[in-house]
C-alpha cells in the first residue's frame, strides 16, 4: 500500500514537492472507472508502477492519521455504510461474482482491521443507497446524503465523552 506522500520517499521522489492534484489523482483511481496512474519513481526508470485506489486494500483507514498521542484530540474518521453491508450480493455471472469477491475482501478486511479504538471514533453516515460510483446525483439527492451526514455527525458528537475515550485508549502504558 502507498501512503501518499509520507512513501514517496521509496521511490526517490521528495513528497514536499509532489503535485497535490496528482495525488489526489493517483488515490482515485477506481479500477474499470478510471485509468490506473502510471508512476515511476527516481531509483527505477525502467519500472513502471500502476496506481489504483487505496479503497482495494482498506476503505476506511483512520489509522494513517494517528500520531504518537501526543495530539490533544483524536482523529475522527466519517465511514459511509449501507444497508447491504454485511449482506450477501447477487451473482449473475463472471462480473457481479469479481465485484463480489473485491467486495468481500475489502470489507472483510476493514471489519478485522478496525480496532475498538477505531470504531469509538467514527462516525458512520448512512449512504442512503447510493454507490461510489453513481456520479449523476440530481440536487436532491446530494442534499440528503449531506443532511445524512449532518444528522450521523451530531448523533455522534452528542454522545461522544472525550475523558472516557482519553482514559480508555490514550492513557500510556507504563510499567511499575
Amino acid at each position: 500500500m502507498l501512503v501518499l506522500p509520507q512513501d514517496l520517499t521509496r521511490y526517490g521522489v521528495d513528497p514536499l514537492t509532489f503535485d497535490i492534484a496528482r495525488a489526489v489523482r493517483m488515490s482515485s483511481s477506481l479500477p474499470f472507472y478510471f485509468q490506473p496512474v502510471k508512476f515511476k519513481g527516481l531509483y527505477n526508470k525502467k519500472l513502471d508502477h500502476y496506481i489504483v485506489d487505496g479503497g482495494l486494500l482498506s476503505n476506511f483507514p483512520v489509522w494513517i492519521f494517528d500520531d504518537d498521542g501526543s495530539s490533544k484530540w483524536p482523529t475522527f474518521g466519517f465511514r459511509l455504510v449501507s444497508e447491504k453491508t454485511g449482506q450477501p450480493n447477487k451473482i449473475n455471472g463472471p462480473i457481479s461474482l469479481g465485484y463480489s469477491l473485491i467486495s468481500t475482501m475489502v470489507e472483510a478486511h476493514d471489519t478485522r482491521h478496525i480496532k475498538e479504538k477505531d470504531y469509538v471514533r467514527s462516525i458512520l453516515v448512512p449512504t442512503l443507497g447510493v454507490n461510489t460510483t453513481d456520479f449523476d446525483l440530481n440536487k436532491e439527492k446530494r442534499d440528503e446524503l449531506f443532511e445524512s451526514g449532518v444528522k450521523a455527525a451530531k448523533n455522534f458528537f452528542d454522545q461522544w465523552n472525550y475523558i472516557r475515550y482519553t482514559f480508555q485508549y490514550r492513557q500510556s502504558k507504563k510499567t511499575p
